[in-house]
């Protein structure tokens, strides 16, 4: 096992360095700009020289910033940079004394799959896809920073590695690579044996990310919503009609009713009959149905935090209080079967 290198002024200025060699050879990665004119502007002759003789690194990491839509923009040392401790690969040595360019990559986590035959690194949030003799791949992928988004790489046999990309605008999207003598290439994922085998392995799998028809496949869909409820609003509005999606789908995600068309969610027997299901779905329904006092009941005899939402007057029900207090008692005591300390 590498040793741990932690964190000093030294593998700040590598660290610096590093960001720059990969953003000039594998960028420009999607809302990362480096500044480089400003920087030559403010040091002159430093990107040629990387001498930090007198020049504060924190100070250098300010022309390297991304896109965020909560503060403009904002320095990817701050955000993304700064570490406790790093690690290289197994067998490569850190010395301070070493010259940058013969310095070992610094990441801030390697994972190894020795029995799949895959590395996945992660540095600066950028994933990077390794063959298990360290030979890269060609995979590297940056976040959406914007939208505080992640990526990721997950090996899910020899052949196969899952690529999931979210972030909190669009959500979640996989692509499947496969070997192939040595390549790594896309594959789609157009069949219910790779859905499967992928699911299998605890994975989600959205809508958007397999074959269109794949994506009409009503077991298909079905399988998806099992897995990820959220994964409704990615549906067709024909498909959203569809009750037997949106029961599976509100099981676990009640959320996903709020994208049901207006009409449906308006229909009284469907929300009756969703609220067996799911109590949260009250929440979602038509505006009206949250004063409904025999929807609530059902809602509240199904999932007692729907009591929170309701209006005072039927707060202070007493079959309300009844109801409320043995519902919140099973539950905690089914929680304590379920996970026993």
């Amino acid at each position: 096992m590498t040793p741990l290198i932690p964190s000093s002024e030294r593998t700040h200025q590598l660290r610096f360095y590093q960001l720059i060699q990969l953003l000039l050879t594998q960028g420009p990665f999607p809302t990362i700009e480096f500044n480089a004119d400003g920087l030559r502007s403010a040091q002159p002759g430093f990107l040629e020289t990387f001498d930090f003789n007198g020049v504060d690194t924190d100070w250098l990491f300010d022309f390297i910033t991304v896109e965020s839509r909560h503060s403009n923009r904002i320095s990817l040392y701050s955000e993304y940079c700064y570490h406790k401790q790093f690690v290289t690969f197994e067998g490569e040595r850190f010395s301070e004394e070493l010259p940058l360019e013969n310095c070992p990559i610094l990441f801030d986590s390697v994972e190894v799959y020795d029995t799949l035959g895959w590395v996945v690194t992660s540095r600066f949030g950028i994933k990077e896809l390794w063959f298990s003799n360290l030979k890269p791949t060609g995979l590297r992928a940056a976040p959406d920073y914007a939208d505080l988004g992640k990526v990721d790489y997950h090996p899910i046999s020899s052949e196969w590695v899952l690529f999931e990309e979210f972030d909190r605008t669009n959500g979640a999207f996989q692509v499947l690579y496969e070997q192939r003598d040595g390549k790594v290439e896309r594959v789609p994922i157009d069949t219910h044996e790779k859905l499967d085998f992928i699911m299998l392995l605890g994975h989600h799998v959205g809508i958007e990310s397999v074959t269109e028809e794949l994506a009409q496949d009503s077991n298909a869909i079905l399988k998806i919503l099992h897995s990820n409820g959220m994964e409704f609003i990615n549906l067709s509005q024909d498909a959203k009609r569809n009750i037997d999606y949106i029961e599976v789908a509100v099981c676990d995600c009640p959320g996903a009713f709020q994208s049901v068309p207006n009409d449906l969610r308006a229909d009284r027997s469907l929300v009756l009959r969703l609220l067996e299901i799911n109590g949260e779905v009250l929440k979602y329904a038509a505006p009206a149905f949250i004063h409904d006092r025999a929807l609530a009941l059902a809602a509240v005899r199904q999932s007692y935090t729907v009591y929170n939402h309701l209006n005072p007057d039927l707060q202070n029900d007493p079959e309300f209080l009844l109801l409320y207090r043995d519902a919140k008692k099973a539950y905690y005591e089914k929680w304590d079967e379920d996970f026993p300390l």
